[in-house]
């Protein structure tokens, strides 16, 4: 059951980044755009990020893989164009989003956080890090 809900996960993913378009205009609203896409599909993509199982071993799904290098190319090209910071890593960016999209639906569920508040949490606290200073520190 688990793995089936896996590959729903992934299938989700795959359409939010799809809807998203994160080749197109600046990173940040390709960033803006993907948080809002996923949204919908937030609870289960938080139930599977704490399915370790399915993050370990040798029968690791390689969609999960193909959708961290998808985000992660995001982050580089926020990098290239001088919108992100360049000293924290695309793999670490991207497993920082994956960790406020869990925090969030968690959140969301619990009633600690309204749901119209998810994408703008979000993205203003993840594009606050992760945007580049206009001048240096």
């Amino acid at each position: 059951l688990v793995r089936a809900l896996e590959a729903l996960g992934i299938a989700e993913c795959e359409a939010a980044l799809a809807a998203a378009r994160p080749d197109e205009g600046p990173a940040a609203d390709a960033v803006r755009r993907l948080v809002a896409a996923i949204e919908p599909h937030a609870p289960l993509l938080a139930f599977l990020y704490t399915e370790n199982q399915l993050f370990e071993g040798e029968e690791q799904n390689e969609g999960w893989a193909a959708i961290d290098e998808r985000i992660a190319t995001l982050f580089r090209r926020g990098q290239a164009s001088g919108e992100f910071r360049i000293d924290l890593t695309p793999a670490w960016l991207t497993e920082a989003l994956y960790g406020l999209l869990a925090s969030a639906a968690w959140a969301v569920a619990e009633g600690r956080v309204a749901p119209k508040d998810f994408t703008h949490m979000i993205v203003e606290l993840l594009l606050g890090g992760v945007r580049r200073p206009d001048t240096p520190a």
